[in-house]
């Protein structure tokens, strides 16, 4: 499998490149991303190829030519809604939705051939229904909520060729250590309890969506109970 991800220098993406490469169902591991990454410590560093790209709404035709032929893709690139403040609302319109929906057509533009699914990571809590304001982040959440929208439109007019999966997972943790482990396992459970906030790990959700991307998509939809169960899945898999 020839598989793409899209923001290769962030917190997920540098986990999905980690665990990607120990997988043998990807021959080929395509990563874009707008800064050089950290090459990870691999035997199977070979099959990883690094696309530097100026922004995520242009693609060249040289760069059409790296991610021809992908059987996947996860996309990871997005401004948070804690650090969107600090720009300008279209510079992160631009960011979250236009460069996706710029993707999926330089994709197109490659004439596909075999079946290709993209996963688009989004975010808990964001909102669809355009009629509808949030409480937090409200021109964020609704934007983020049109993008898995079109996503979803733009993969119905391929269906011929395109798969979409729209992945809302709920905060993103690590247990990098034992100790660790043990007191994200805590705390994840007393804030659940007190709060309703939920986490995942990023081990998990990685595990999880490439599990999806390569094994194909269980629904259109997961949330966060079902990105933490697909992802120990995984993980408990990779164990054995």
């Amino acid at each position: 499998m020839k598989l793409v991800i899209c923001g290769g220098t962030g917190y997920v993406a540098t986990e999905l490149i980690r665990q990607g490469l120990a997988l043998p169902q990807i021959s080929n591991l395509v990563v874009l991303s707008r800064r050089p990454i950290t090459m990870p410590d691999s035997p199977n560093a070979a099959k990883l190829k690094q696309v530097l790209i100026d922004k995520y709404d242009e693609y060249s035709e040289d760069v059409k030519k790296e991610i021809s032929g992908a059987n996947g893709c996860i996309w990871t690139v997005a401004i948070t809604p804690s650090k969107a403040s600090r720009y300008d609302f279209e510079v992160v319109r631009n960011i979250c939705h236009t460069s996706t929906m710029a993707f999926l057509n330089a994709f197109m533009d490659t004439k596909p051939t075999s079946k290709f699914r993209f996963l688009y990571m989004s975010g808990l809590g964001v909102e669809r229904d355009q009629t509808k304001r949030p409480r937090i982040y409200a021109d964020y959440m609704l934007m983020r909520g049109q993008t898995e929208t079109d996503v979803e439109a733009f993969a119905k007019e391929h269906s011929e060729i395109m798969e979409t999966q729209i992945v809302n997972p709920p905060l993103i943790t690590s247990t990098a250590t034992l100790p660790r482990a043990a007191f994200y396992g805590l705390l994840k459970g007393l804030s659940f309890v007190f709060w309703g906030l939920q986490w995942i790990t990023v081990q998990e959700i990685s595990a999880g969506m490439l599990s999806q991307v390569v094994n194909g998509f269980e629904k259109e939809v997961l949330g966060p109970e079902d990105l933490e169960r697909i992802g120990r899945d995984a993980l408990s898999k990779g164990k054995e």
